[in-house]
């Protein structure tokens, strides 16, 4: 059973990695890239997402993945004037 077992994770495992992106930006966030290649090396895990930190704003009353659904201010760095950046004043 824990060959079976092993193999049904190996199964997924590859499954999971050969998959194309579906994420907005397409690719493994840059920041996590490098931890993500040293997770993935491993024989017992694997990541099925990456973010290093993300900070977005959005409008609408769809979900993410709906015409309804608007992005504004993605970042993956350090907000350095968060009031800025949170203030819905100024979002067009």
């Amino acid at each position: 059973w824990r060959q079976r077992r092993k193999n049904d994770f190996d199964n997924a495992k590859t499954q999971c990695l050969g998959k194309r992106d579906k994420s907005f930006a397409g690719r493994i966030d840059p920041h996590a890239v490098e931890i993500c290649g040293l997770i993935n090396e491993r024989e017992d895990c694997y990541t099925t997402s990456s973010c290093s930190g993300r900070c977005y704003m959005y409008r609408g009353s769809g979900f993410k993945a709906t015409s309804n659904f608007k992005r504004f201010r993605i970042s993956h760095e350090r907000i350095a004037n968060p009031s800025r950046f949170f203030d819905l004043t100024t979002i067009a």
